[in-house]
């Protein structure tokens, strides 16, 4: 996928695997990932690399081998799960198709809610109600179109074209906003509690989706149950998952046996609003896994399983632990999404020689 800019997550900031490696290593990675996003990576070798990152056949060599070994790449130079990472919904044809075809399937006019413009933007104080800017403004729905949201006003924000741009077919949560117009916020909740939304979840299609993938999508009823505003702002929003009939997560044991195995890591101090959400997520998808292979899976099982996780995939991992700089994982980290399956994976073990 081409394009003028590409995701880069607030995981950059504490990866071990990135972290690890020295600053000019990591510029080296943001530079590739420049290239990727313009599609040039793809067809570079190694010499055409030097010229670009200005370095010598050496130094292009020694940074291979070092990605290699994190597995940002394959031996082609190509990066690693980009598509997973990069969505289609981030070039803004795919996403104004959609939007235009959604609108006409409710009977609206594609161009309705703009008889609203000079209301709302002068209710909004003539500002971005996301950052606050005055620059560059445009008429924002809150919640999508594409996601069963309407033309009606209190749906409406003003919105400078590069927050409209980046919160891309999303809501506010999703794409990891917070306002700073309060009122804005507020009376946005309060539209949305009065109304009763069947959304489909954000289009996260990569290039490499399929047709069948596709035909999987499903609609799904979201609750209007906001995430706490420190969670949002770190990126660890997760929506709630419907039970499939798996034991509740027993979050206090889990804990216990976190600050039992591992004593060196942070202790936890407080455990609410998405930490909650995000280890009862693991629990179901643990124990869902261990029950569809026909395995034990009841409360004790699932105790059983979380020993040997934190046993064999944290406490065996140098990086997790610490003990290559200062930083540690903690709990909070450990069951975030993406961390989990790294984690789960092996990613952060050391390899054998």
């Amino acid at each position: 996928m081409s394009n003028q800019w590409f995701r880069l997550y607030h995981e950059f900031a504490n990866d071990p695997k990135v972290q690890s490696m020295p600053e000019h290593m990591q510029r080296r990675l943001i530079m590739l990932f420049c290239l990727r996003c313009s599609d040039d990576g793809i067809k570079l070798n190694g010499e055409e690399l030097s010229c670009y990152m200005r370095v010598s056949n050496d130094e292009i060599d020694e940074t291979k081998q070092l990605f290699l070994s994190k597995s940002f790449i394959d031996n082609d130079w190509n990066v690693l799960n980009w598509d997973k990472r990069q969505y289609i919904s981030d070039k803004s044809n795919a996403r104004v198709k959609k939007y235009r075809e959604k609108t006409k399937s409710l009977g609206l006019s594609v161009n309705g809610y703009t008889k609203h413009s000079v209301t709302v933007t002068q209710r909004d104080g003539n500002k971005c109600v996301y950052c606050g800017s005055a620059e560059n403004l445009c008429i924002d729905h809150i919640l999508p179109i594409a996601q069963g949201g309407t033309d009606h006003v209190d749906n409406l924000a003003c919105s400078c074209k590069a927050c409209n741009s980046g919160k891309a077919g999303r809501t506010p949560i999703q794409a990891g906003y917070s306002f700073k117009n309060k009122d804005a916020e507020n009376r946005w909740n309060k539209w949305l509690k009065s109304v009763t939304v069947t959304v489909t979840p954000p289009d996260t299609d990569t290039d490499t989706d399929t047709d069948t993938d596709i035909k999987k999508e499903e609609s799904t009823s979201y609750s209007c149950h906001q995430p706490d505003a420190d969670d949002v702002m770190n990126g660890d929003y997760e929506q709630p998952k419907k039970s499939n009939g798996v034991p509740p997560c027993p979050h206090q044991k889990i804990i216990d046996l976190y600050h039992e195995v591992l004593p060196e890591l942070p202790s936890v101090r407080r455990w609410n609003g998405q930490r909650e959400r995000n280890l009862a997520s693991r629990w179901k998808e643990t124990l869902s896994d261990l029950k569809s292979r026909g395995k034990p899976h009841a409360v004790e099982d699932g105790l059983d399983w979380f020993k040997k996780f934190f046993v064999h995939r944290v406490k065996a991992s140098p990086l997790l632990m610490g003990q290559k700089g200062d930083w540690r994982a903690s709990l909070p980290w450990l069951v975030g999404a993406e961390k989990f399956s790294r984690t789960l994976e092996g990613q952060y073990l050391e390899k054998k020689q």
